[in-house]
């Protein structure tokens, strides 16, 4: 809640002069002039950086949560079908 929260107050902090936050100014459709060649100022690199980080240690600790993983070295098997009877992904017949 702290880290949402912080980063949601520097975000309108630092988004609140931006033209393309002003409708009186042009609003989102500023967002559309020269496009794919607008300078990108580096508090705004890290805002978005920062908050991509924090998305993808989500997703990673949602998996986590998830999903049981169990590192299997390869090299401790001599065949495929080693592993999958070892594994009990097939029968041992």
């Amino acid at each position: 809640l702290l880290y949402h929260s912080s980063v949601s107050l520097y975000g309108l902090w630092y988004f609140k002069d931006k033209i393309w936050w002003d409708d009186a100014r042009g609003g989102t459709s500023n967002c559309w002039i020269d496009h794919g060649f607008q300078t990108i100022e580096p508090g705004m690199a890290w805002y978005f950086l920062i908050q991509s980080a924090y998305n993808v240690d989500a997703l990673v600790s949602l998996m986590e949560l998830s999903f049981t993983w169990e590192w299997v070295n390869p090299l401790s098997y001599s065949s495929a079908l080693d592993f999958l009877e070892k594994e009990h992904v097939v029968d041992d017949q």
